[in-house]
């Protein structure tokens, strides 16, 4: 969707239009609607609130993040959440995610098979966490985010989603128990060890300094 035609859209309420199509049960069909919201959001904040307040959607979404029964509606279900926190950057979106049960699919989706998809999942855990981490923490803590961490860092990480790792890190370790966390989970060791890539040499240091963070507990 145009950027300019964004706006006309949404104010004749495509938003409203489109939101109730959602209880229809077929998934190709709910595949296009989810595809179409995450459209009509980017970069428009007001929608996105609007719709990322909305804890019966967000609920759904939760439960098509699992769903085996149609890889499209997966994979466009855990994209509208991770795109729903980018585009609103709202307290009330992140604490409706957090109730809601989305942290876990958000941290699932950082070992996503796509690059851009695994960017997307650390940029809205980063976003949540640094508006909403003590509510936040215990979902983190349960659905092992450092392991997943640790499986995502490996020798082949392309150098973007190494740094969206990095700020993600950064706002994890903000936490005393959360940093316990990562360093039990081998956080710190893989994040060195991937950072003597000769295309990382620019993050070096910041990895050093995020390791010693980390082993201070």
């Amino acid at each position: 969707i145009p950027s300019q035609n964004k706006g006309v859209i949404l104010a004749d309420e495509l938003l409203d239009a489109v939101y109730p199509m959602l209880s229809v049960p077929t998934f190709p069909v709910v595949f296009k609607l989810l595809g179409t919201l995450r459209m009509a959001i980017d970069g428009q904040e007001a929608a996105a609130c609007s719709l990322g307040r909305k804890a019966d959607l967000i609920k759904k979404l939760v439960s098509w993040c699992a769903t085996e029964d149609h890889p499209g509606v997966q994979g466009e279900a855990n994209r509208l959440l991770a795109w729903l926190i980018k585009n609103s950057r709202d307290r009330e979106v992140m604490g409706c995610m957090v109730s809601c049960g989305a942290v876990s699919r958000l941290v699932t989706m950082m070992n996503a098979e796509h690059a851009v998809m695994q960017i997307e999942a650390l940029l809205a855990l980063t976003l949540l966490t640094a508006m909403r981490m003590v509510d936040a923490e215990p979902s983190l803590l349960e659905a092992k985010v450092g392991e997943h961490i640790k499986n995502l860092v490996n020798p082949h990480i392309e150098k973007e989603v190494f740094q969206n790792v990095l700020a993600l890190v950064g706002q994890l370790a903000t936490s005393g128990d959360m940093r316990v966390h990562l360093l039990e989970s081998g956080v710190p060791k893989v994040l060195s060890a991937v950072s003597m890539r000769e295309n990382l040499a620019d993050v070096r240091d910041h990895v050093m300094r995020l390791a010693s963070m980390i082993d201070s507990g």
